[in-house]
């Protein structure tokens, strides 16, 4: 029932990206087939346009990954993780992304991730060089 109001409301306001994850999360629930899972799937990505929320990326990890599409699930469930704050969780999710094949794009996706999870890693490492100097010297004065 959740499904078909959600249909209804969708048809009423197509644009809005609220709408379009609430339709496509009533979707994901409730037994969908692959048809419906498709629609899921366009109406997450979609909603990124306008929102990077954490919340889209959950979802989309379950639409890629009832449509067997392990690499989208993963790629989509790593996004998820590094949103959190989990960056260690969202390396081995990329390395499961790797294993399955993929387009073009998802792998381009993947590598940029991974560039940006490279990036995070020497920032940690920055600030933990900064910091512990900076208490080394205040432990000099």
């Amino acid at each position: 029932e959740a499904k078909d109001n959600f249909a209804k409301a969708y048809k009423i306001l197509p644009n809005s990206y609220l709408m379009q994850i609430n339709y496509a999360q009533a979707l994901i629930e409730d037994t969908p087939n692959q048809q419906e899972i498709k629609l899921a799937t366009e109406l997450l990505n979609k909603s990124l346009v306008r929102s990077q929320n954490s919340f889209i990326w959950l979802l989309l990890s379950q639409a890629y990954g009832l449509s067997n599409d392990m690499a989208g699930a993963n790629y989509a469930a790593a996004e998820y993780s590094v949103r959190i704050g989990n960056v260690d969780t969202a390396k081995k999710q990329l390395k499961e992304a790797n294993k399955h094949p993929s387009t073009k794009q998802l792998k381009l996706k993947i590598d940029d991730l991974n560039q940006r999870l490279k990036n995070i890693d020497k920032t940690k490492i920055k600030h933990f060089v900064q910091n512990n100097c900076k208490q080394l010297f205040f432990m000099l004065e």
